[in-house]
């Protein structure tokens, strides 16, 4: 399984990927997330990973099972690495504002985070490809988040 990982290096922290068990214990072909093809790698190459990596974290947290994340990755099918590189474009951001992953999940504002975050990309003179595509890809982040959230309110 690929997992999430977090490292604060020289006061800046850091979200990586890093191979691991499943909550078995065993590793199975269902815990194994491939990230893109190849031709994506090259496109996107670290900057997709960190992406995918955020998508995963702030999905497992608000409790998601990796299968359910893993089926939502798959169904990307092509455009899974520029919907990483838009969330990576997005995390670099969001530690700018001097925020944490942390503060990400428990947001109860993500509209207001999504307008900021376009904002800032108008003003700095991005295509509309880029940010329509940030707004799908936080979008699609904020909405999951949210579902799991109702579903165990309902539950409790």
């Amino acid at each position: 399984m690929v997992v999430a990982t977090q490292k604060h290096i020289n006061g800046e922290f850091i979200i990586g990927l890093q191979r691991g068990e499943s909550d078995s214990g065993t590793e199975n072909e269902e815990d194994i997330v491939e990230t893109s093809s190849g031709e994506d790698n090259d496109f996107i190459g670290q900057k997709g990973e960190i992406g995918e990596a955020l998508f995963k974290q702030c999905l497992q947290k608000s409790g998601l099972t990796s299968g359910s994340i893993n089926s939502i990755i798959k169904s990307w099918r092509g455009s899974q690495g520029r919907h990483a590189c838009s969330l990576s474009s997005f995390f670099e951001y969001w530690q700018q504002q001097g925020k944490t992953t942390e503060q990400l999940e428990q947001t109860e504002e993500p509209y207001l985070i999504t307008v900021n975050y376009i904002l800032m990309k108008l003003d700095s003179k991005h295509t509309d490809a880029s940010i329509i595509l940030s707004r799908t890809s936080l979008s699609v982040l904020f909405e999951l988040m949210e579902k799991k959230r109702q579903n165990q309110k309902q539950n409790n």
